[in-house]
Parts: structure tokens; C-alpha cells; sequence
């Protein structure tokens, strides 16, 4: 019968187990990884870094640490931002058609003239940001805190903002047409001027907390109120 060398067994063993040990944590990974179409940066730290005028369509950024980073004009199309942190980041003109933010969060984020068409932003609690000019055509933000953000000039066509809150959010110059405002929380938000005439959802409740003038166009049924001072 031959005999282990229990010496040499115990080096082998203690080998495997550093080895093993040394293998990168699958959701670290590309934390490595360059800029590029396809990243995967799940639950990566890039705060204050700048990725501006980047092709990074397909990118994957779940759980990842952005804060003060800026995407500036970068083609960012189907990209997941799902629970991300994006406190002052910028995506000033960048391209986010169909890109996901579910349950991202942080404040005093910059959208200024960027496509978020079809953008899936649900339970995203993105408040003070500013989405002035961007296109939000049939985006989803139901449910989604954007508590004093700013939405002049945007383009909200056909999106849902249902059970979101809007309070003290300004809407000057946005396009509103077939919005859902359906338990939209709605406190103070500025809709002087905006034609909200094919909005659904909107109730006179709902309407006696918002800033409204002669000049906004409500739906069949529902009258100005002047209970709220803005």
C-alpha cells in the first residue's frame, strides 16, 4: 500500500484554496473593463469620472456607484441603470432610448436635451434633477419620486406618471398629450400655460393642489381652482 506525503498534500490543498480564493466576485469582474458597447459594470464604483461622447449602447450599470460622473452626448440606447446611484451625474443630449433606470436614485441629475424615449424609469426616486427639453415620449415613470425636478420645454407624449410624485415639479412649455396622471401626487406642480386637455386620470382633487392659470387647457369636466397659492 503506497503512503500520502501529508506534507506535500497539505501544500497542494492550500494552493487550491488561494487559488480559488484569488478568482474575481462574478459582480466585479469588468469593473476593469474600458468604456465600450456591451459593458458590464454591475455594481462597479466610477463616481466623478467622465465618459462623454462614448458609445456604450447595451451597458449595464445595475447597483453601480455613478455618482458625479458624466455621460454627457454618449449613446447610452438600451442601457440598464436599474438601482444605480446617479447623484449629479450628467446625461446632458445623451441617447437614451429605451434605457432602464427602475429604482435608480440620487438627486440634482442633469437630462437637458437628452432621449429617454421609451426609458423605463418606475420607482426611480430622482428628485431635484433636471430634465428640461428632453424627450420622455411614452416613458414609464410610474411610481417614481421626482420631487422639485424641472420637465420645461420636455417632451412627454403618451407618458405614464401614474401614482408618481410631480409635487412642486415645473412642467413651462412641456408637452403633455395622452400623459396618465392617474393618483399622481401632484402638490404645487407647475402647469401654467400647458395644455393638459388629453391627460387621463387627473381629478379635480388632484387639480386643486397645482399651479394652473388662464392659460392651461384642462379636460372636459374639471375647472381651475385658486385653494393653492404658487
Amino acid at each position: 500500500m503506497r503512503h500520502f506525503d501529508l506534507n506535500r498534500l497539505g501544500t497542494a490543498l492550500a494552493v487550491a484554496v488561494a487559488g480559488f480564493v484569488a478568482l474575481p466576485h462574478p459582480a466585479e469582474a469588468g469593473c476593469k473593463d474600458r468604456p465600450a458597447p456591451g459593458v458590464n459594470w454591475t455594481k462597479c464604483s466610477k463616481e466623478r469620472l467622465v465618459f462623454s461622447g462614448r458609445n456604450m449602447n447595451k451597458a449595464v450599470f445595475k447597483n453601480a456607484y455613478l455618482s458625479g460622473t458624466s455621460f454627457r452626448g454618449s449613446d447610452l440606447r438600451n442601457s440598464n441603470f436599474e438601482g444605480a446611484e446617479l447623484s449629479r451625474c450628467s446625461f446632458n443630449g445623451a441617447k437614451l432610448q429605451s434605457a432602464k433606470f427602475s429604482r435608480a436614485y440620487g438627486s440634482r441629475i442633469r437630462f437637458i436635451r437628452a432621449n429617454i424615449s421609451n426609458g423605463k424609469l418606475s420607482k426611480a426616486e430622482l428628485q431635484r434633477s433636471n430634465f428640461s427639453l428632453a424627450n420622455l415620449k411614452n416613458a414609464n415613470l410610474s411610481n417614481g419620486d421626482f420631487f422639485r425636478s424641472v420637465f420645461d420645454g420636455a417632451n412627454l407624449t403618451g407618458a405614464n406618471l401614474r401614482r408618481a410624485n410631480i409635487s412642486r415639479v415645473s412642467f413651462r412649455g412641456a408637452k403633455l398629450a395622452n400623459v396618465n396622471l392617474r393618483q399622481t401626487y401632484m402638490y404645487r406642480a407647475r402647469f401654467e400655460g400647458v395644455d393638459l386637455s388629453t391627460v387621463s386620470g387627473l381629478t379635480q382633487q388632484q387639480l386643486a393642489t397645482a399651479c394652473i392659470d388662464a392659460n392651461t387647457k384642462l379636460p372636459k369636466g374639471l375647472h381651475a381652482s385658486t385653494k393653492t397659492a404658487c
